[in-house]
């Protein structure tokens, strides 16, 4: 397991959290396009982040001639990635800003 990181959430700024990389698969009949949710999650946001690719991948990922092996390994990936968000603690929300 990699150590919690100190930056701060991308999405809501919160600590600790984690580097990590989703992949969203559509296939296009012969070709696929593969899209890449990266940043700096806390363990909600993260999580979150991979039901988004994995959701996107679901229902856009089959319709090519490589989608009936690609969508599994890409949805089996992100299910392993999401493994390292699911040890982080609770996150912390940041405090607020003095005036």
């Amino acid at each position: 397991m990699t150590t919690p990181d100190t930056h701060p959430c991308d999405v809501c700024g919160a600590l600790p959290t984690a580097r990590m990389s989703f992949t969203a698969l559509q296939g296009i009949v012969l070709v696929r396009r593969m899209r890449f949710t990266r940043g700096h999650f806390c363990r909600d946001c993260g999580l979150r982040a991979r039901k988004e690719a994995n959701s996107y991948t679901l229902k856009f990922g089959w319709w090519s001639v490589s989608g009936w092996l690609a969508t599994p390994i890409t949805l089996i990936s992100n299910t392993i990635r999401a493994g390292e968000l699911n040890k982080l603690p609770a996150p912390v929300p940041p405090a607020p800003a003095q005036a």
